[in-house]
């Protein structure tokens, strides 16, 4: 099965770490429960280009490099690329390419997966529905509402992790996960199922 898995939110808890990075810089006690929009720009009422610009000061920041993993999702991400073909579909754009390349370089030096970048140098979107589509993604697994409900429209089995930014976004493909223990397991059945489609 092809696997397509976002980086920030879904493996990495971005959001704390740059609200820690938010909050000491304005003087600010915003929370996670807080970020009730996917775009932080809109949270906060400030332009898309200055909230672009605060992501990208925090991006060389060194405690960039130092965002944790959300719980369960390395071991996991091992243990799905022994069976699948596993694409990590960021939409981190491709200016950030290299630091985030070392970065899985790193921790998953053995693993077999490939990292695709959903925005150019210069900020423009590859819808990551059209990459999932032209790679065969069979299972997305993302954190943005709108992206995912974008997936879902096409047949894509989305497997959303739930956060407060993302609240309210429902479709018949749309599969809503808490860890990745759920994730693990909503995989298991989707892929009992695509193979029982199969021998039918």
């Amino acid at each position: 099965m092809k696997i397509g898995i976002d980086i920030d939110g879904v493996i990495l808890e971005f959001a704390s770490k740059f609200l820690e990075y938010y909050n000491k810089k304005h003087k600010k006690n915003i929370s996670i429960e807080d970020w009730i929009t996917y775009n932080f720009w809109d949270l906060v009422s400030m332009s898309e280009e200055e909230g672009k610009k605060l992501m990208e000061d925090f991006y060389f920041l060194d405690s960039f490099d130092e965002i944790p993993f959300i719980a369960g999702s390395k071991e996991a991400i091992h243990k799905l690329a022994k069976q699948n073909q596993i694409y990590i579909i960021t939409a981190r754009p491709l200016r950030w390419a290299e630091k985030t390349k070392n970065f899985f370089d790193k921790h998953f030096l053995e693993t077999d997966i490939k990292l695709i970048h959903s925005r150019d140098e210069k900020d423009k979107t590859i819808y990551k529905r059209e990459i999932c589509i032209n790679l065969g993604v069979n299972v997305l697994i993302e954190d943005n509402g709108q992206i995912a409900i974008q997936c879902a429209e096409r047949g894509i089995n989305v497997l959303l992790l739930n956060n407060p930014w993302n609240l309210g976004v429902e479709h018949k493909n749309i599969f809503r996960v808490k860890n990745w223990n759920e994730i693990l397991n909503k995989i298991k059945e989707i892929d009992k199922l695509n193979n029982l489609e199969i021998k039918n």
